[in-house]
């Protein structure tokens, strides 16, 4: 039988494995997280003769989605809590002006990226009036990664302005955007629409504009065993951020989230897929998620609580 183990567990576990995987990887500190990253995506606005949406999109293997793209991260801020601060439904986070903690291609050393691919997000339902499409989606997972040329694995750099639709090479792996350290997944998760427990992420796009055309709001959660061992959290399977992401910060009325996604969508004919429906976008986004300490520090209170413990049977020995 499979054996799952605490956050905790896996905090020691991951103190002893992280020194070859992930010594460079830069670690967001803890606390509040304002992010900006960057999107290339396709979206399929198309429906069937009964109104379905198509979901038509070959997703580089045998399967099909109806929204799927790559990502760049940009920069970290110390985030702000906003509307109530942790598990409050509606709470959030704001950048305030903050500094920026990490840049790509800036900080730590130059040429340091992170980047990602989300993928298999499902329409369930695309609703025309006029040139306004509405769009609500389920499922969907984002893989993000870590790169630093020259050092052992640590992928190559990319400029996410010339990557084409056609580097994609599997459901969730795109020529330079999935290499180098892996950091994590996450699921998109319900929450964003308060009446539907299956909508994990919804939108709409203005097909009568060219700028600022369209958003989509989302929120996801930590997979916390990504290769489905039963062993959770582990950094190099389960990816070298997967616990310090994991902490429930955003309140739903479906329970708490671990990151929180709000996107503004541009027209991107250079993306548009070989169906008229098929549509391509751009989009510079802001994220927000709260980083709970590094799991070599958590991992250092866990032996100090072990060695609490033991003193503590050891006195009761002795007495």
């Amino acid at each position: 039988m499979q054996q799952r183990i605490s956050k905790l567990s896996a905090a020691l576990l991951a103190a002893g494995l992280t020194s070859s995987a992930s010594a460079a990887v830069f670690m967001p500190d803890p606390g509040p997280l304002y992010f900006q990253f960057t999107n290339l995506e396709q979206i399929d606005t198309r429906v069937d003769g009964s109104g379905n949406p198509v979901n038509g999109i070959s997703n580089g293997a045998a399967g099909t989605e109806g929204n799927w793209g790559i990502v760049q991260l940009s920069s970290f801020r110390l985030g702000t809590p906003v509307n109530g601060g942790a598990q409050v439904i509606g709470n959030d986070i704001d950048n305030a002006g903050t500094p920026v903690d990490f840049s790509d291609g800036v900080f730590p050393t130059l040429f340091n990226q992170i980047t990602g691919i989300f993928w298999d997000v499902q329409q369930t339902s695309v609703t025309t009036s006029g040139t306004v499409v509405e769009l609500a989606s389920t499922g969907g997972f984002l893989d993000l990664w870590y790169d630093e040329p020259g050092l052992a694995g640590g992928g190559t750099d990319v400029a996410i302005g010339s990557a084409v639709p056609g580097d994609r090479t599997g459901p969730n792996a795109f020529t330079g955007f999935t290499d180098g350290v892996f950091l994590g997944r996450l699921a998109f998760a319900s929450g964003i629409d308060p009446l539907d427990g299956t909508t994990t992420v919804q939108g709409e796009v203005d097909l009568s504009l060219t700028n600022n055309s369209g958003f989509a709001d989302s929120y996801g959660n930590v997979v916390a065993d990504v290769d489905g061992d039963g062993i959770e959290y582990e950094p190099i399977d389960d990816g070298a951020w997967s616990l310090l992401l994991d902490s429930d910060y955003f309140g739903t009325v479906f329970g708490t989230r671990d990151v929180r996604f709000s996107t503004k969508l541009d027209t991107n004919t250079g993306w548009d897929g070989g169906d008229p429906g098929v549509l391509g976008f751009t989009s510079n986004d802001p994220g927000r998620a709260f980083v709970v300490p590094e799991p070599t520090s958590l991992a250092l209170m866990g032996l100090g609580l072990m060695g609490v413990g033991f003193g503590s049977r050891l006195r009761a020995r002795k007495a």
